[in-house]
């Protein structure tokens, strides 16, 4: 057997989402929310929560999965503004002034050489 693998039925030890078909494996795991099922069990009060979760809960993992990064799900290109907000983009207060060539570049082609044969 190779490492990281448990004993039974080969399953990792490891964290990993898994799918686990049987109903009755399924209720031994523990139940958890999502964003939208923590809002709708907001009301009731902790040890409730926790019974209401293990009883009907839809979220069941042997290992909670982590949640999804903020803005993930944004298709398209932020603004340069929005950018800044999130942190994608540092704003230097004072740019560095960008360096010079010691020589100057030689242009091996120039476009008025071609005009001036035609």
């Amino acid at each position: 057997m190779s490492e990281g693998y448990g004993h039974k039925a080969g399953r990792p030890t490891f964290a990993h989402v898994a799918v686990i078909r049987k109903k009755d494996e399924r209720r031994k795991l523990k139940g958890t929310t999502c964003k939208e099922c923590e809002i709708y069990y907001a009301h009731l009060p902790e040890e409730a929560k926790q019974k209401k979760l293990s009883a009907c809960s839809r979220h069941r993992y042997l290992y909670i999965p982590p949640c999804t990064p903020e803005n993930f799900w944004e298709v398209g290109f932020p603004s340069t503004q929005t950018c800044i907000e999130r942190g994608y983009v540092r704003e230097e207060k004072s740019p560095q002034a960008r360096t010079r060539r010691r020589q100057p570049l030689n242009a091996l082609f120039s476009p008025k050489q071609k005009q001036e044969e035609s």
